[in-house]
């Protein structure tokens, strides 16, 4: 049975997406590649950063990173369910890398976070770890929505049509004699 509802499609996709992006960056502390997850920023939000190390900061952290990332969820649904479910991974890998530089990058310089990471590498991983949650999430959406939610193939026209019973009427001469002959 597949998820017909968007708003639902999406909170599934974000959550699948945030699983697999929280193992990555966990994965990256533990063997030193980063210094921070995405779990220890996201309650520096909420947080003092002492509190966002501590067990209940952790707890808040995971609970903000889950909420924020359902909502990118939903956005790579409309985002899909908009454009077509065709090369979905890549607009996967872009809808995240965006978020990426939105929330992780503008958001954080503005201070959004009271945790910041310390090193080039750091970023790095969460940069792989968002390209990795959008991928996810976009697969996890054209796997599990309804084919019905995603259009076909669209044409994308950069003019108006023109009606045939205009189409005779335009001519750059007939114009340009018309505008001469006006202006005498």
């Amino acid at each position: 049975m597949k998820i017909r509802d968007r708003f639902t499609l999406g909170i599934v996709c974000g959550l699948a997406g945030n699983v697999v992006k929280m193992s990555l960056m966990s994965l990256a502390k533990k063997k030193n590649w980063a210094e921070i997850t995405g779990q220890e920023k996201s309650a520096g939000m909420l947080l003092p950063s002492h509190q966002a190390y501590s067990p209940s900061g952790k707890i808040v952290g995971i609970a903000a990173d889950n909420v924020v990332a359902a909502m990118l969820g939903v956005g790579t649904v409309y985002m899909l369910t908009s454009t077509g479910k065709d090369k979905a991974l890549l607009k996967g890998l872009a809808f995240g890398e965006a978020t990426w530089v939105s929330f992780y990058g503008v958001l954080s310089t503005l201070g959004g976070t009271l945790v910041g990471p310390l090193s080039p590498k750091t970023v790095l991983c969460e940069m792989v770890g968002h390209a990795v949650f959008g991928a996810t999430a976009a697969i996890t959406a054209t796997t599990l929505g309804d084919p019905a939610l995603f259009p076909k193939k669209k044409q994308l026209t950069l003019t108006a049509p023109i009606r045939s019973s205009q189409a005779n009427d335009f001519s750059a001469e007939k114009t340009l004699n018309e505008t001469h002959a006006k202006n005498g």
